[in-house]
């Protein structure tokens, strides 16, 4: 019976080590899941594609957690633009992939992957080879904007002209229209028509159900470029009844801090399309630098940029039609920012001066802070530069800015100065951008506040 009291005694005391040992090796599992990112497949130091074909780029990486993407060429962040390249990541595999490349594209890409023990990167070199070494200087088309802001709008049966206007690319050049992403036929219905570099799609007889979002496509063996539209055909069985103008969803009072921006806003129906105007104390506004005045589906806007004490005061919105009138009075009250939340304007990542070739895309972009939110303008000599003018494209948010070159020209080489301005101060800095190989040395960067 001892044997048998000694022989269990043992049984027991086997068991728990090997518990204790199987609860320490998965600790040690999990402390080794934990690791910077490291490239398993790094980027190729330099490739070369063929210009107008599809191209993409890939690494792989590990790393616990699973680190986070960002791709930069020339040493700018690339921001998302569906029609020129899409960026992936399975957790394993990133991919850079362009759908249709172009000498735009050339340049230095970087892939940098982060998570909380480290960051690690990959770069590459990328030339785009031209079919025609004879055509190599040609240039990729773009359009005057990529996108037309405001609705087009027709009645059913009517004649409906889409139009843009193409400000570059070389010949020969293929246009094509594309509804709800579907490629439409050049037919009496639905017209191509061309006149140097206006191209239009002429609907003959427009419907209802022709409403949708259209796409303009120009391409040449240098690049792609496309410009989006949205066409509203309303029909005739609505046009029977007039209904006067009603005005709901009102704010009887708004308040806005000194320096920020003022939205007064208001629905309208009625049929036909009320007439809106905006007065303050029996002055008409207008759309200018100071006012903005929107409608989105029947929601009216002024916008009211950069408030003042003079901007307090009653606003009335009025709504006229055939068939009636109505108003709404709205009172804009400016408040005083609390000292304790006011910050001046100051930049926390000014614009890096760079060197680049003709023919590429590049980008100038800030950050900053302030309290209340800068206004951040950017200027070439003693001109403001405007989005969608002169192939500059402007991109902003509430804390950054970001100045694109669509397609570099000896025109764009030069100085730029970035401001940003709150009411409480200003602050700015100043980029170059300067031709690859020039003798010029890339300037140290400079950035004074006031």
């Amino acid at each position: 019976n001892s044997e048998g009291i000694a022989t269990c005694s043992s049984e027991v005391e086997v068991v728990k080590p090997t518990e204790d040992s199987s609860v320490q090796q998965e600790r040690r599992k999990h402390k080794r899941e934990l690791s910077a990112p490291e490239f398993v497949e790094v980027l190729p130091g330099k490739v070369t594609a063929k210009a107008c074909n599809s191209f993409s780029i890939e690494c792989s990486l590990s790393g616990y957690p699973a680190p986070a993407i960002k791709w930069l060429r020339n040493g700018n962040p690339l921001l998302p633009h569906t029609q020129r390249y899409v960026m992936s990541y399975d957790g394993e595999c990133a991919t850079l992939k362009f759908p249709f490349i172009s000498a735009a594209d050339e340049g230095v890409y970087v892939c940098e992957a982060t998570n909380d023990c480290g960051t690690t990167k990959a770069q590459m070199s990328l030339e785009v080879d031209s079919e025609d070494s004879m055509n190599s200087d040609g240039i990729p088309p773009l359009f005057s904007t990529e996108k037309v802001r405001h609705v087009i709008k027709a009645n059913d049966g009517e004649r409906v002209e889409l139009k843009a206007e193409i400000i570059q690319g070389s010949e020969p050049l293929q246009i094509r229209w594309i509804r709800n992403r579907v490629t439409i036929t050049d037919s009496n219905s639905f017209q191509y028509q061309r006149n140097g570099m206006d191209v239009r799609l002429v609907i003959a007889d427009a419907f209802p159900e022709d409403s949708g979002e259209y796409a303009v496509e120009a391409k040449n063996q240098w690049g792609v470029a496309r410009c989006i539209m949205k066409l509203d055909i309303h029909s005739h069985e609505h046009s029977i009844i007039e209904e006067a103008p009603k005005v709901s969803d009102v704010s009887k009072a708004v308040k806005v801090a000194l320096g920020e921006e003022a939205k007064l806003s208001a629905c309208v129906t009625g049929h036909p399309d009320p007439v809106i105007a905006w007065t303050k104390e029996n002055t008409p506004i207008t759309n200018c630098e100071k006012f903005s005045i929107c409608n989105q589906d029947g929601l009216f806007s002024l916008h009211i940029n950069d408030v003042v004490r003079a901007d307090a005061g009653k606003y009335c919105l009025t709504a006229v039609n055939v068939a009636g009138e109505a108003n709404a009075f709205i009172e804009l009250k400016v408040v005083e920012t609390p000292s304790s939340s006011v910050i001046q304007p100051r930049f926390t990542h000014v614009p890096v001066s760079l060197q680049s070739r003709l023919g590429q895309r590049v980008e100038l972009m800030s950050r900053f802070v302030g309290t209340p939110s800068p206004v951040c303008r950017w200027f070439r000599g003693d001109v403001e530069l405007k989005d969608g003018v002169g192939g500059y494209s402007i991109t902003d948010s509430a804390d950054s800015s970001t100045l694109s070159v669509m397609y570099l020209t000896k025109e764009h080489i030069g100085e730029y100065l970035c401001t940003i301005r709150n009411p409480y101060g200003e602050d700015l800095t100043n980029a170059m951008i300067i031709l690859e190989g020039s003798s010029i040395a890339l300037p140290l960067r400079r950035s004074s506040k006031k």
